[in-house]
């Protein structure tokens, strides 16, 4: 579907034939975060909890892109593991952690120190540059002091939905862990230019 796209849109002129493999990526890749989220979005509602759900990808998404991590090596296992993530979030993550707050503080504390010190993995999707690299590196400080704040206001005020975006940060922590540990991370003299 996409390769049509892109092959009607380069014989009516409109987008530029030599760029053919860059386009259908860019597409396909939006194709499947609008599914995927848009599956995210139907799950959290069908079990009743669709803001929960939607601060949690909200939260989690914004954090990841900047943080890189473990990356599933199909669309499918992608989807199929965010979809796992949302109901362990909402259905066992947080109710359990309810119980746990000092654990969750302390997991919280472990995973902003990982974060800071190790992100951005390098997937190698990504292939990024020295320079991409510190750019993703200052934005992920910047997203994370966003959500640390947000998080801060909601203890404050007592609120629960910070507890979805706690989850989120601690989970980007166990994905970027993760890709170490199994050697997902694409390092610099790997790079094919």
């Amino acid at each position: 579907m996409i390769k049509h796209l892109v092959q009607v849109l380069i014989q009516k002129e409109i987008l530029d034939k030599e760029y053919r493999e860059e386009y259908e990526y860019v597409l396909a890749t939006k194709f499947e975060k609008i599914v995927a989220y848009s599956i995210l979005l139907l799950v959290a509602f069908g079990i009743g909890k669709s803001i929960q759900g939607m601060v949690f990808a909200i939260s989690f998404a914004s954090l990841r892109q900047t943080t890189g991590g473990f990356h599933a090596e199909s669309f499918l296992g992608c989807l199929f593991g965010s979809v796992l993530t949302l109901l362990s979030v909402v259905m066992i993550i947080v109710p359990l952690a309810e119980h746990y707050v000092e654990v969750v503080g302390i997991l919280l504390l472990l995973s902003i120190v990982c974060i800071v010190c190790l992100a951005p993995v390098n997937h190698p999707n990504l292939a990024l540059s020295q320079e991409e690299k510190k750019k993703h590196r200052c934005l992920c400080i910047v997203v994370l002091s966003v959500e640390l704040g947000i998080i801060g206001i909601g203890e404050y005020l007592q609120v629960h939905f910070q507890r979805y975006m706690i989850a989120a940060v601690i989970l980007c922590a166990v994905f970027i862990l993760l890709a170490k540990i199994i050697r997902q991370e694409v390092q610099d003299s790997e790079k094919k230019w």
